[in-house]
């Protein structure tokens, strides 16, 4: 095993030296604005009204909770970026130089050595972005003190397991396509685009499992933690209407149909509350880590089926 990361790290150590130095740079970035953000935090008051009157004290730190949100936001390609980079280079690197020909033309050893790559690399890729995830949790908690980051579905992917989880099955992908395209070039336009395809579609359906409810009448802050799928008006007995069905309710003759509805029933929002933040992030995790599964096996399959050459 140590003779696998000392060729692990002499065939990727810039890309590796490279994303550790970028994770770093990102999550000490983040730590500090989470410091900063920690010692003067406005009342849950000022968070409704924003930084005006009473509240224009607290201008700075709604300013720089902008600030350190464009940070969190910044970490949204970085999974795939690692992942895509060093899963595509793990493979493909060795396929061009022929230095495969020696552990494929030992068949009872391929299995062994292909597991040993990927846990080695995979590990890695795996440390660079936990450090990140913890950090970027830790700082939304900061920009948002009157919610708790396990209840609020904002920056979804940004922060937590599923950014870790993105990064694998980034790199399993990655590194499939390095075995079958065994060329480093292609292999990393390949497996970037593919890392890139699962990440758009696996998000939306981790959301689209999650049934829908009431979230919150409409203007409250809960609306901004939460995915809201529609609005729609609630009647006193909890019943929800659409806007047809309630302007139909509308008496004859009613010279303002808005103001009518407005005033005997309350608009509000309807879908994902920011409560379901863990089960969310529990079925997209399960959802890459089967799309990891299921590349290891294909690369597994290719690796001793391909012929040493």
């Amino acid at each position: 095993m140590f003779a696998m990361s000392r060729l692990t790290w002499r065939s990727a150590a810039f890309e590796i030296a490279a994303f550790s130095l970028l994770s770093g740079l990102l999550t000490v970035a983040m730590i500090a604005f989470t410091i900063w953000l920690r010692q003067s935090p406005p009342s849950t008051a000022c968070f409704v009204s924003g930084p005006v009157g009473d509240c224009s004290s607290a201008r700075s730190f709604f300013d720089l909770s902008a600030t350190a949100s464009k940070v969190i936001q910044s970490v949204g390609l970085l999974p795939i970026a690692i992942g895509g980079v060093l899963g595509s280079q793990l493979f493909s690197k060795d396929i061009e130089r022929g230095s495969m020909q020696l552990p494929w033309s030992l068949s009872p050893s391929r299995s062994r050595w292909f597991f040993e790559r990927l846990l080695i690399s995979g590990s890695i890729v795996a440390a660079l972005l936990t450090a990140v995830a913890i950090a970027a949790t830790a700082l939304e908690a900061a920009i948002h003190p009157n919610v708790g980051p396990g209840d609020s579905l904002m920056d979804l992917g940004l922060r937590g397991p599923s950014l870790v989880a993105l990064g694998i099955a980034a790199f399993s992908l990655a590194a499939v396509c390095g075995l079958m395209l065994g060329r480093s070039f292609p292999a990393l336009l390949a497996g970037v685009a593919a890392a890139a395809i699962v990440g758009v579609i696996s998000q939306p359906l981790a959301v689209v499992t999650q049934p829908s409810e009431v979230i919150s009448q409409m203007g409250r802050p809960q609306v901004s933690f939460a995915i809201v799928r529609d609005d729609m008006y609630q009647m006193r007995d909890g019943k929800l209407l659409t806007l047809n069905e309630a302007t139909a309710l509308v008496p004859p003759g009613t010279e303002d149909p808005p103001t009518w509805i407005g005033a005997n029933l309350k608009e509000v929002a309807v879908g994902v509350p920011g409560q379901r933040y863990l089960v969310v992030e529990a079925v997209w995790c399960a959802i890459l880590l089967a799309v990891s599964a299921s590349s290891i096996l294909v690369g597994l399959v290719v690796v001793r089926r391909r012929r040493p050459y």
